[in-house]
């Protein structure tokens, strides 16, 4: 208790002392320098900012805050303050490297490119531009609970006719490459396979016929990130799919009353096509983005905002919040996303995240994800752990999908139903940043 008081009337008369001081120029100076020097980074901040309030601000008070932000790991408010001190002087080593590492801390890295392109001649060697800025590759792989809800099996007695397709595990590798053109462009280019084992039944009679067939994905995508003006981006993206597959198909005439089957070769050339809009300012990130794709013989139209948040100015503890309208050739969807990054130890990040609408012939990600399965997925859920070491980078993905698969079947007419199946998806990704 006694510990308490005396800290108490410390504080209480330091702020008195401060309160009958003079704030100019000198006594700003003074102090903000003597807290830099022995490391006081919150009475740095306080004093400093209490300068700025009376109108005092120069180039060392400002880079002193600065930094005083950085150590306290706020990148957010280190950035603001590095920024304004390179106002008064723009050939400074330290605020500059500082600024670069405040913008990569964040994740920002138009900035960090704009910034490194643009003062090249005041970083270290260690720190110079790179053509080829990372590179990566990654493999993922499904499990299903496969046919654990199957209606077919349930009705296959009472019908005549009845067909349904099903995704049963879907292997998937993919490299990437970044590039650095200018200070204002960002390039990503990536080539991904996927090899989709389905199942399609047909129902003649009573009995099941399986035929089990591999779906083939070639996917080439390349998007450009344009760096407008401070913090505000364009990204134009591309992503052509070539889906080729044989498969046995059948279908009910109802006027002979009789089933006919065709075994066929079906070759797809689709593409997604996305433009996005991205702000930064101050703790939030603003994303305004439309898809339009044509995915499995239908277009799709697709509009979205999202909003990202910072609140303590890094990356230990941040969220993402996405709402999407999707217009189809039948129908209309409206999904929306949420995901919670935290930093839980000093080399691993967790994040999580869980979507709720119908995820069919679905864009995001700037068009680089896409989902064109057969099944609609109503449900998705997952985390992600992220394990950065020096320049290399380690991710491993999960996601659990609910998915609703859809079949047709003749019972005194065509008629439609579903049936479920649950999917678990890994992913994981290696990067390097050159």
């Amino acid at each position: 208790m006694n510990k308490f008081f005396i800290l108490f009337l410390i504080v209480f008369s330091g702020n008195k002392l401060f309160a009958q001081d003079n704030f100019d120029y000198n006594f700003i100076e003074k102090k903000t320098y003597e807290y830099y020097l022995s490391k006081q980074w919150d009475s740095l901040i306080y004093i400093g900012n209490i300068g700025i309030q009376n109108n005092i601000d120069y180039f060392y008070l400002r880079s002193r805050i600065g930094y005083s932000y950085f150590e306290k790991n706020n990148y957010v408010k280190a950035s603001e303050h590095f920024e304004k001190a390179m106002k008064f002087n723009g050939s400074d080593n330290f605020v500059i490297e500082n600024l670069y590492n405040s913008y990569i801390n964040l994740g920002f890295e138009g900035e960090a490119n704009n910034l490194l392109r643009s003062y090249s001649q005041y970083f270290s060697d260690k720190t110079t531009p790179k053509t080829i800025s990372e590179a990566y590759i990654e493999y993922g792989k499904t499990n299903n609970n496969n046919n654990e809800n199957n209606k077919l099996n349930d009705i296959k007695n009472n019908i005549n006719w009845a067909e349904s397709n099903t995704t049963n595990n879907i292997e998937y590798l993919g490299a990437g490459i970044k590039y650095s053109i200018n200070k204002n462009i960002i390039m990503s280019t990536s080539y991904g396979k996927l090899n989709i084992d389905n199942t399609r039944q047909i129902v003649i009679g009573n009995e099941i016929l399986n035929d089990n067939y591999n779906l083939y994905q070639n996917q080439m995508y390349a998007n450009i990130s344009y760096r407008i003006s401070k913090k505000a981006t364009i990204i134009p993206a591309f992503h052509y799919i070539l889906v080729d597959y044989k498969t046995l198909t059948s279908k009910y005439d109802t006027s002979k009353s009789k089933v006919f089957q065709e075994r066929k070769g079906i070759a797809l050339n689709d593409y997604a096509i996305s433009l996005a809009f991205d702000k930064k300012v101050n703790v939030f990130g603003f994303n305004i983005f439309t898809n339009f794709s044509h995915l499995n013989n239908n277009y799709q139209k697709q509009f979205g905002l999202s909003l990202n948040t910072y609140p303590y100015g890094n990356l230990n503890f941040y969220t993402l919040s996405t709402l999407v309208f999707q217009n189809t050739t039948n129908k209309n969807n409206l999904i929306a996303e949420q995901s919670v990054g935290v930093k839980i130890l000093d080399f691993l990040w967790l994040e999580s995240f869980a979507t709720f609408g119908n995820l069919e012939n679905y864009v995001e990600k700037n068009a680089f994800v896409i989902y064109n399965i057969n099944e609609i997925i109503n449900f998705r859920a997952g985390f992600s752990l992220i394990v950065p070491y020096k320049k290399l980078q380690f991710s491993l993905r999960y996601s659990f999908l609910k998915k609703t698969i859809p079949f047709e079947f003749f019972d005194n007419s065509i008629k439609k139903d579903t049936f479920k199946q649950n999917q678990h998806f890994f992913i994981g990704t290696l990067s390097y940043k050159f």
